[in-house]
């Protein structure tokens, strides 16, 4: 696989900067793959808020999907007809341009000049070279790369491999449907402020992050239907127990892809909520779920949510 060949670097943000979460916490992991087709639910994961006369709908997506995950549950078609304009994590366009593209790349760089084989023990180096070779790349070509800028790359692979596209995601999905349909679109942060939290997530230790994302591929089948399963039943518990289970190893991650977000997000959202007119706010499962996950932050200031 060479760089710029198989690996979409053009697809947005969102997908490389949730990816590498997938790999470390296995959070998205499992919320974005495997089709669970003709499976009916008793909930979708998609809430509607109500505040006096507003009305205000929040779905978590799945940033890459296969052609066999859709349709989508019914909830989406429902708050996607009834508002006048979609929120995203960020704006879709602007991520997909070849400046950023070029910064995000920048991003996954070696900060300190030294490689991947002097960064890294000899043993974890060898176990990340045999991966590369069996998927049909060189980690020659993968030298500048940070230790956590490679292991997006690692999921990356592992992920197309699969047959796994943002293509296929949620938000790109809607964010094309939208258009077509002459919808107002928006994003809660810029594609700049999201570069900020990939670059400032924090390292801790560079063999056990290879070594972890690496030991994780074997399961990745298997625990991504699962997670897909609870996305699609709008099943927080579940969510929040693939959020949460490995947060303990890489606490700096977790806080910068997760908790920092989520925080600046509900202000913004609040907001919405409050003014008039119909949106439509999309974003990550992942941060959905848990204390301070978005829905349990709307709940605690006291909106009404129900589930659709």
């Amino acid at each position: 696989m060479h760089m710029g060949g198989n690996i979409q670097y053009r697809e947005y943000s969102n997908t490389l900067r949730d990816l590498i979460m997938k790999r470390i916490f296995g959070v998205f992991l499992a919320v974005c793959f495997f089709a669970v087709s003709a499976v009916t639910y008793a909930a979708a994961p998609v809430w509607k808020v109500t505040y006096e006369k507003n009305i205000t709908y929040i779905g978590g997506t799945v940033h890459l999907l296969a052609a066999e995950d859709h349709p989508l549950p019914d909830a989406f078609e429902t708050a996607y007809k009834q508002s006048a304009s979609l929120i995203f994590e960020t704006d879709i366009d602007a991520a997909s341009t070849p400046e950023f593209q070029a910064k995000m790349m920048q991003a996954m760089m070696s900060k300190d000049g030294r490689t991947l084989k002097q960064t890294l023990k000899e043993d974890t180096y060898n176990k990340l070279s045999d991966y590369m070779s069996a998927r049909g790349s060189f980690i020659a070509q993968f030298a500048q790369f940070s230790p956590s800028g490679v292991c997006l790359m690692v999921a990356m692979m592992e992920l197309q491999f699969m047959g796994q596209s943002p293509e296929w995601g949620v938000d790109v999905v809607y964010s094309r449907k939208a258009k077509l349909d002459g919808k107002k679109l928006a994003g809660l942060e810029t594609v700049d402020e999201q570069l900020s939290f990939f670059t400032d997530m924090g390292q801790g230790d560079d063999d056990e992050l290879v070594l972890y994302t690496l030991n994780d591929i074997d399961k990745m089948k298997s625990y991504i239907q699962e997670l897909k399963r609870v996305w699609r039943a709008g099943d927080l518990a579940g969510i929040d127990t693939a959020v949460s289970q490995d947060k303990d190893k890489f606490p700096q991650m977790h806080k910068a892809l997760i908790a920092d977000r989520n925080n600046n997000w509900v202000p913004k959202i609040e907001k919405m909520i409050k003014a008039e007119g119909t949106e439509f706010i999309l974003f990550g499962a992942a941060h959905l779920s848990g204390k301070q996950g978005v829905i349990a932050q709307l709940k605690e200031r006291g909106y009404k949510l129900e589930q659709l």
